[in-house]
């Protein structure tokens, strides 16, 4: 029986050669295809016309010099060989790996053994903006132990990669055992000795640490000096903003820490600029200096003053005190002074005489300025539910000397009230004159405007029943123009009465109605109504007149010099 198995699987791997080998024709064949054909072979020159024998011959030698630039096995790059006119590669991933051109050679018995060559700068196939020189490598156990030689003389030992590195050249020498220990030294007595998270060694061109961390510090660069034996002994020294040096000392830190500050632009033995104490650091703080007083026990009590020279010679503080935040402080600087005793009362000033008082805040808010003349009561201070307001202003925009006070009284939603200029009363700048507005929601609504002489009531606010509108107009006649009073009264949908210089309307729902209009000569046209028309109606203008009962039951009437009588509806 195992002969016969012997025997099927060489006739099985007999059958199946012709299907994974490819290229022939040239002595240098690593395999020629052979085997029986199904069809006869038929000349490509018979298929062809006469004459034509130099081209065939021709096709078929270029093919044959293409088929000896290339011969494969199996799956190349995967399993199997592959040779070009350029390189060469045979493989049977995971396991073996063989490839060599002009630039790599590389051999892979994973993970027993491996080499790789190369002679021209390669990009890092992990790590793709790192671009290694040439090198070769080589590994046993991977990734237990490798070892590369760079062409620039450096040496690297990795085992296992990427835990624990050593890397040399005779400039600099590198070791790490990651994440526990760092070594990087040069030949220019800089670089880095870190045993995470206790040791720090740090060296540069200007600058210096070691930490010993938490106990020992000593750091030193061209903006920094600190030294810390913790926590009995410690000092610094750094520039601060606007160039300020700083040197600080602490003991038994953080029981004490004592600071002073200088102006680097004045000599080193004048006297600091100011002096600052800590106790129990950041609970107790004491600052003090010509320019400045800084006190605060922390969280009940934070005071601050500052002193400003201005440029007439005078100096002015800027003062803030703070007690158990929120409930009291105090600011004061030049321009305005605030005090807050939350929730029972807030007091602002300004140097423009600005004042603003809250009391229970935010439920009684008051805002006062003497300059401008304003004063406002809002409560409570954020919705203004009621607001009292009062201030000087302009009448006029384009008549600065002309100044009205404006006020205005809200009780929302009940009651409004606004009396000043109508630009700021109503809103619109084309406005001029005082104008006045009230409202007691949702009765009526009062506007005036002083413009126009012109007064409007109208109610409810939400479907007007009632409304009366009182007005100065012009009216242009041919002759002459005639400045009168406009008049409009309604009382929905019972009775309305309107007046002008050229019109006079009266209604009275249903039962009567009358208007008189003056046209542009003068002449008068006169419409009376009885029940809308349907008792009777009386019309007459300058062309004539007409009478009529019962739409035309009985009338009668004149149109130019013709006069009518109107009977059961018809005209004689």
């Amino acid at each position: 029986m195992r002969i016969l198995g012997c025997l099927a699987l060489g006739a099985c791997l007999v059958a199946c050669a012709p299907a994974f080998a490819s290229g022939s024709g040239g002595p240098d064949s690593f395999v020629e295809a052979r085997g029986p054909r199904l069809l006869p072979e038929v000349k490509l020159s018979a298929l062809l016309e006469d004459g034509e024998p130099e081209k065939v011959a021709k096709g078929q030698a270029g093919r044959k010099a293409q088929k000896s630039l290339s011969r494969s096995i199996g799956l190349p790059g995967w399993w199997g060989y592959e040779k070009t006119e350029r390189s060469s590669s045979a493989a049977f991933l995971p396991f073996f790996y063989k490839y060599k051109d002009a630039q790599v050679s590389i051999l892979h018995f994973w993970p027993f053994y491996g080499h790789k060559k190369t002679v021209v700068d390669t990009w890092d196939p992990i790590l793709r903006y790192v671009k290694h020189p040439p090198f070769e490598t080589h590994y046993v156990l991977w990734p237990f132990f490798r070892h590369t030689t760079y062409a620039h003389g450096a040496t690297q030992v990795d085992l296992p990669w990427p835990l624990v590195q050593l890397w040399a050249d005779k400039n600099r020498f590198h070791a790490h055992l990651l994440p526990l220990l760092w070594v990087d030294i040069r030949r220019d007595n800089t670089g880095s000795v870190v045993l995470f998270p206790f040791f720090w060694q740090l060296a540069g061109k200007e600058s210096r640490a070691t930490v010993l961390f938490p106990v020992y510090w000593d750091i030193k660069t061209p903006e920094k000096e600190l030294w810390h034996l913790w926590p009995i002994y410690g000092y610094s020294k750094a520039v601060e903003a606007g160039g300020v040096m700083r040197h600080r000392v602490m003991l038994a830190f953080p029981l004490l820490r004592h600071t002073r500050r200088w102006d680097p632009q004045k000599p080193k033995n004048a006297q600091p600029i100011d002096r600052e104490i800590d106790v129990l650091w950041p609970l107790i703080k004491f600052r003090y200096g010509p320019l400045i007083e800084q006190y605060h026990l922390f969280p009940f009590f934070f005071g601050k003053m500052y002193r400003r020279d201005t440029e007439d010679g005078k100096t002015k503080l800027d003062t803030r005190y703070f007690i158990a935040p929120p409930v009291f402080w105090y600011w004061s600087n030049p321009r305005a002074t605030y005090f807050h005793l939350w929730p029972y009362g807030i007091s602002r000033t300004r140097d423009n005489d600005e004042k603003r008082y809250d009391l229970a805040w935010p439920l009684l808010s008051i805002h006062t300025i003497k300059t401008a003349g304003v004063l406002e009561v809002s409560v409570p201070f954020y919705l203004a539910l009621f607001k009292y307001e009062s201030r000087r202003t302009e009448i006029d925009p384009r008549k600065p000397q002309n100044q009205a006070r404006f006020t205005a009284v809200r009780l929302f939603p009940v009651f409004n009230y606004r009396s000043g200029p109508a630009s700021i009363v109503f809103g619109d700048a084309r406005l001029g004159g005082r104008g006045t507005y009230w409202s007691i929601f949702p009765l009526v609504r009062y506007k005036s405007l002083e413009s126009s002489e012109g007064v409007e009531i109208s109610g409810p606010a939400i479907f007007p029943i009632f409304n009366y509108t009182s007005k100065s107009v012009i009216v242009h006649f041919s002759d002459r123009s005639v400045r009168g009073r406009s008049i409009y009264c309604q009382l929905f949908p019972l009775f309305a009465y309107q007046s002008t210089p050229a019109l006079f309307r009266m209604v009275l729902n249903p039962l009567f109605s009358y208007s008189r209009k003056l046209s542009m000569t003068r002449d008068s046209e006169v419409r009376l109504y009885g029940a809308g028309g349907l008792l009777f109606s009386y019309t007459s203008d300058l062309r004539g007149y007409d009478f009529r009962i019962l739409t035309g039951l009985f009338g009668f009437g004149r149109k130019h010099d013709d006069s009518y009588i109107r009977l059961f509806w018809a005209k004689f």
